[in-house]
């Protein structure tokens, strides 16, 4: 939060984004690998659909982002509160197909029940994009792959 509120100029400024001990720089290239993550998503394209608000926690946003072509799916989950929030997703009702869904900003995958219903810990503030993970097909294009989580 001290980061938005302090006045920079800009040769302090150039200083302290250069500096990788820096608290500057750390957030400043966290955000330019989330912007350059959000842009290859064709969910977030600012030309799609208007993301729809889903209800279920009060203390988490939650949102779905669809691409324009509708391909795609995107759950977004904010917890804006200090306390961990244990999620129970339908991801079906929400028209993923797969059981295994990706959070694009960490990488890691999430696997749901074989009724679709998907459930986690959100950490506090913690922040997930969840993406329908896609059956990868083998070299001659037939079939999902074997892979595990």
């Amino acid at each position: 939060r001290d980061i938005n509120r302090q006045k920079f100029d800009e040769e302090e400024l150039h200083r302290l984004l250069e500096d990788p001990n820096t608290q500057q720089y750390k957030v400043f290239t966290r955000v330019i690998e989330l912007i350059k993550k959000r842009t290859q998503e064709k969910a977030f394209n600012p030309q799609g659909p208007p993301e729809e608000v889903i209800d279920l926690n009060d203390a988490v946003d939650i949102r779905m982002f669809k691409a324009i072509d509708g391909s795609e799916r995107i759950i977004t989950m904010v917890n804006v509160s200090n306390v961990p929030q244990i999620m129970q997703i339908d991801i079906r009702s929400l028209g993923m197909e797969s059981q295994i869904v990706r959070d694009i900003i960490s990488e890691g995958e999430y696997l749901a029940s074989e009724e679709g219903i998907l459930t986690f810990e959100l950490k506090p503030y913690q922040t997930v994009w969840l993406k329908e993970k896609q059956a990868r097909t083998r070299d001659s294009g037939t079939g999902p792959s074997r892979s595990c989580l």
